[in-house]
């Protein structure tokens, strides 16, 4: 945590020399570089047509994606997802994965039929 100083912003720091190259650190100590890494794509809005509802217009439902929650509040290890099937899915594959409040990585895969 190159940045975890009060009043720093976190940062990363790579270093193109190694320990006995020739400048490594003295020589080109205020020669640095700024990159800005972009990080994440903010998640784009995936359509979620509400078929109950009868205002709910759409000729033909292709999605291949028929649920994206990118922030979706788990308590106790349960969560609750409802959502309308496409025209043409005779299975289903369900993926979830994330990180849970201890910071460990989890990963789900099931094909429902």
């Amino acid at each position: 945590m190159l940045g975890s100083e009060n009043g720093f912003p976190p940062a990363l720091a790579v270093f193109l020399k190694k320990p006995g190259d020739e400048g490594y650190w003295e020589k080109d100590r205020y020669q640095l570089y700024e990159q800005k890494i972009t990080g994440y794509i903010i998640p784009r809005d995936f359509p979620e047509p509400d078929y109950s509802k009868a205002e709910t217009k759409v000729e033909k439902d292709n999605r291949k994606s028929l649920l994206w929650k990118p922030y979706l509040a788990v308590e106790n290890g349960v969560a609750e997802l409802r959502f309308f099937n496409n025209d043409r899915a005779k299975k289903l594959k369900v993926i979830a994965e994330g990180i849970a409040e201890d910071g460990s990585v989890f990963y789900f895969e099931q094909i429902l039929e």
